[in-house]
């Protein structure tokens, strides 16, 4: 595994194909629910609606499905989550002449949910509903992945948990776990600790760009509408796991290296990490208002890393991190997102025999499994604390511009101000 220069803390996520035996790069990351034997299907029922507006053309706010699973008849309540794409968000593609394209699209579907399952207080769901019900539900006895099997949010879905699978866990190892006082982010000037409310009180608000690299894009057969999907439905699920940290991670950014990439990617990953990180550097922050930036790379990664991220250095010029796309599902990939962006907000893995995960895993765990981790230990969110309070980093304080948008998914119409004429 490439050496590191010790600046700060690195993450180093590792899939191993053996927790004893020697470490080495799987061929394939992903399955599909046809190559997974035990399934179930299930055919969701709408049972209620509620839209903003008297107009079928809208995605509803709020909507609720009935099915059954397991034997168990359960009611799984949605609510759009307005969070996910402020006012500004853009994506930016690459044309053949190298030439950057950057635009506010205008055919957003705007179909991603949170939400919980009714009369069970520890169930949590992510999903979207752009073409029947995909992503991810839990209830207090299981996780759930559902997808569907055939058109529309009525007919037939599969649906899988995570325990019968047979990829491999993912481990984690730590170079550092010191934040580095080179990398110390600006302090808000709109409100100090003695002004009121913490930080850690306050609602915050990160706002990140995701780039694709040329090789994730390649995987999705250069398909934008594919990519942008998949991305929404990562970050929802990120969204939904830093909620209750009073944290809302805005999508302020898609970018995809359509033609080839803008940085030398190979398989070391701390070299990825190092070179991204000078990109964002010289590049995308000069044009991208953002507090956090990673990529999403296509490459199998040395050794069986899949993902790198420093430590505590949000709001400054290392507040970078770069994931392996390795596996087909968005949500496995979004869990690792969530572990590297914990890294980047000053989190260290949860020790096993000082900090015991409440559920069957939390996402800073050192071994990642594909149990689907949703939530943040005690001591993450401690660790989480003394970083804003010691930090006191400012740019989470910058609220984006949620507001006079409405995104008419099915019509295709793309953004449009409130009031506005449908």
């Amino acid at each position: 595994m490439t050496t590191l220069t010790p600046l700060l803390g690195i993450l180093l996520l590792n899939a191993s194909l053996l927790l004893n035996a020697s470490l080495q790069t799987s061929d394939s990351h992903g399955r599909d629910f046809e190559e997974v034997k035990d399934y179930e299907v299930v055919r969701p029922v709408r049972l209620h609606a509620v839209r903003k507006r008297d107009t079928d053309h809208l995605r509803p706010e709020r909507i609720t499905y009935a099915m059954t699973v397991g034997g168990r008849d359960i009611e799984m309540h949605l609510e759009k989550n307005n969070e996910l794409l402020p006012k500004d968000y853009t994506e930016t593609i690459y044309q053949e002449d190298g030439a950057r394209v950057t635009t506010t699209p205008t055919d957003i579907d705007h179909c991603y949910y949170h939400g919980s399952i009714l009369d069970d207080s520890q169930s949590s769901v992510s999903i979207s509903t752009c073409d029947g019900l995909k992503g991810y539900f839990r209830t207090s006895e299981q996780r759930y992945l559902i997808e569907p099997l055939s058109g529309g949010d009525e007919g037939d879905h599969a649906v899988t948990t995570f325990d019968d699978r047979k990829s491999p866990p993912a481990v984690c190892g730590v170079t550092n776990t010191t934040w580095s006082d080179d990398f110390e982010p600006p302090t808000s000037r709109s409100r100090s600790r003695s002004a009121g409310l913490s930080i850690v009180h306050q609602q915050k608000y990160l706002e990140l760009v995701i780039v694709i690299d040329n090789r994730a894009f390649q995987k999705r057969n250069r398909d934008v509408q594919k990519i942008r999907e998949r991305t929404f439905e990562i970050v929802n699920f990120v969204n939904l796991a830093y909620k209750p940290l009073k944290t809302f991670v805005a999508l302020v950014g898609l970018e995809i290296w359509s033609i080839k990439d803008l940085i030398s990617v190979t398989p070391p990953a701390g070299a990825n990490l190092n070179a991204f990180m000078g990109w964002r550097d010289s590049d995308l922050a000069k044009r991208k208002k953002h507090d956090n930036a990673h990529l999403i790379s296509g490459i199998d990664f040395e050794g069986s890393t899949v993902g790198l991220a420093y430590i505590g250095t949000l709001c400054s010029g290392h507040s970078v991190g770069v994931v392996q796309d390795h596996t087909e599902r968005a949500i496995a990939v979004g869990a690792t997102l969530a572990h590297e962006m914990g890294h980047n907000l000053g989190m260290n893995h949860d020790d096993s025999s000082a900090c015991p995960c409440t559920g069957d895993s939390c996402i800073m765990a050192p071994a990642l499994s594909y149990n689907v981790p949703r939530t943040f230990s005690g001591c993450s969110t401690n660790f989480y604390e003394k970083y804003l309070t010691g930090r006191n980093p400012g740019c989470l304080l910058d609220k984006p511009d949620y507001k006079s948008l409405v995104t008419p998914g099915v019509c295709g119409n793309g953004f449009m101000e409130a009031g506005g004429a449908m």
